[in-house]
């Protein structure tokens, strides 16, 4: 609830009403609910400092509105973006889509159903229960009547909203609802495609992404596990609880950034000596991570079955353990994100272990071109190399000077990046 309220639109929505006054209830054993606040409403924070705001006379928001047009609730789909208010005030303040909201879960009510549960006069009929984008409750709408929907969604934002759903599971269910039937389902697209207009309001928006490879990832992609080169992961960022990471931080000064320092801390004696002792460096993984293909590829869009696999019962426990979080917590990673959102450690093992590809989670594109395998010390060294051509260019050097530098010893390129 908001605790201060733009004053003007109090006046606009009280003169204003969105619904007109009924008798009666709509629910039958409900009783209405009156117009005093709850006893345990919370009291408003006191006002602090001034707020300005908007009336009829501000600067306009937005230049178009998204287009709307109607068919009946029968019609309505999970992913439609239904029209839940129209008259904020002040007009002038509202977003290009302002006012639709996703539809996230659909049930319906059959009419002997809804006759037991609506006391109201015309809800003895099929009811849609409808869960939407960013309500708590959801939205009871008779199936004939006429509902606005929003005719081309932005995209960008129907990308996230899909897959960062606000409510996981519908909020409330009803007893004997039901999900449609096949027919039901393609009766509704008939009715969508006949009332629905073709437009293009997408230019409309502003977008979110510079790099339009960022733009199609988020609009087209896969959330899922792929094969990936290990070459084609970035090094890790930050390796804590792990004598690898103090290494790297003392490499910091001579390699630019954290990442290239952790490659370094991976090339140096120091660092092959600390993956030694590691104990994410003990398992076998590269029949690990043969077995986790076998799986995966035996699966199908089923869930992984490990124990099934005829070498499962010969790995030790602590193997079946390492098997398991490549299954359960996977490497993640989205494609030519700059970090790893989880598995530094068991990457770094992997590498280690000279394991070329392997099963990766995250977002990514089915033509995502993740270039040749190369071993990880040759990897290694062209992201040194490429750290101080990017030093290089920065300072106006000419693209030699970065590769030579990348030649030198640490202790010279500590220098050179302390003086320079």
């Amino acid at each position: 609830m908001l605790d201060h309220t733009n004053p003007g639109r109090v006046h606009h929505d009280e003169a204003h009403p969105s619904w007109a006054a009924v008798e009666g209830v709509l629910l039958r054993g409900s009783v209405p609910a009156g117009r005093e606040p709850h006893q345990w409403r919370r009291e408003p924070r006191p006002r602090t400092g001034h707020s300005s705001w908007t009336d009829e006379g501000s600067a306009r928001r937005a230049i178009y509105r998204a287009t709307g047009f109607t068919k009946p609730a029968a019609a309505l789909p999970v992913g439609d973006y239904l029209r839940i208010h129209r008259d904020r005030w002040p007009e002038v303040d509202q977003d290009v889509d302002e006012g639709f909201a996703r539809i996230e879960d659909l049930r319906l009510l059959d009419s002997d159903v809804a006759r037991q549960l609506f006391a109201a006069a015309g809800w003895d009929t099929t009811v849609v229960v409808a869960t939407l984008y960013a309500l708590p409750g959801v939205v009871l709408l008779r199936s004939e009547h006429l509902v606005e929907v929003q005719a081309q969604p932005n995209a960008e934002r129907n990308a996230w909203e899909f897959r960062n759903p606000w409510n996981p599971e519908p909020p409330m269910e009803f007893c004997d609802s039901r999900s449609r039937t096949e027919a039901e389902r393609r009766a509704a697209e008939t009715v969508d495609a006949a009332c629905r207009p073709q437009i293009e309001e997408q230019d409309w928006y502003p977008s979110r992404y510079r790099d339009p490879f960022k733009r199609r990832l988020a609009l087209e992609s896969r959330h899922g596990v792929r094969m990936v080169p290990l070459s084609a992961l970035p090094w890790p960022h930050n390796q804590s609880n792990c004598r690898l990471g103090p290494l790297a931080g003392t490499l910091r000064t001579a390699v630019i950034d954290a990442q290239t320092a952790h490659a370094a801390a991976f090339l140096s004696q120091d660092g092959r000596t600390a993956m030694e002792s590691c104990r994410y460096h003990q398992p076998d993984w590269p029949r690990l991570v043969g077995i986790l293909v076998d799986i995966l590829g035996s699966a199908g869009a089923g869930e992984p079955q490990p124990r099934q696999h005829p070498d499962y019962r010969r790995l030790s426990a602590e193997d079946q353990q390492w098997l398991g979080s490549l299954l359960e917590e996977p490497i993640d990673w989205d494609d030519r994100d700059q970090s790893l959102t989880n598995g530094q450690h068991r990457v770094c093992a992997l590498r280690a272990a000279r394991v070329q590809p392997c099963p990766v989670r995250g977002n990514y594109l089915l033509d995502t071109d993740y270039g040749s395998a190369i071993p990880a010390t040759k990897q290694a060294k062209n992201a040194i190399r490429a750290s101080w051509r990017r030093y290089a260019s920065e300072r106006g050097w000419p693209r030699w000077v970065g590769t030579l530098i990348g030649k030198l010893p640490p202790a010279m390129q500590t220098r050179i990046s302390m003086e320079y």
